[in-house]
């Protein structure tokens, strides 16, 4: 799991013959590996494979988990196109809340799904 969230996306216009797969293919006495094959056969990526993200090395490289300030600073210094729009719409928002949801991205890294939501719910 690359993102720690799902092993397999299946797009939402795919959703429903994946449904129509399984219901007619999948018995009682179907393997894992015959379930996990019709799910592949719906999927645009399973667990392991990179997603395709638009500026995934500049986020990568810009927003590391140290602090919100440093974070800006990247942003400031860079002169890419996303950098640049980036930085035009953090600066409309409030520097208290960029603060809090950054320390929540911190904290929520080393924690489990459910301690996650439990976080997002007492914050919200």
């Amino acid at each position: 799991m690359t993102w720690g969230i799902a092993t397999h996306y299946v797009p939402n216009a795919k959703l429903r013959d994946l449904v129509a797969s399984i219901t007619s293919r999948v018995a009682a006495d179907s393997s894992d590996n015959e379930i996990l094959e019709i799910v592949n056969s719906h999927s645009e990526m399973t667990a392991g494979r990179t997603p395709d993200i638009p500026n995934y090395t500049e986020i990568r490289d810009i927003f590391y988990l140290d602090s919100a300030a440093d974070v800006i600073k990247r942003l400031d210094a860079s002169t890419t196109p996303f950098a640049d729009n980036t930085r035009k719409m953090l600066t409309k928002m409030s520097p208290l809340s960029i603060a809090v949801v950054f320390e929540q991205i911190k904290r929520g890294c080393k924690m489990d799904m459910h301690d996650v939501f439990k976080m997002e719910y007492r914050v919200a």
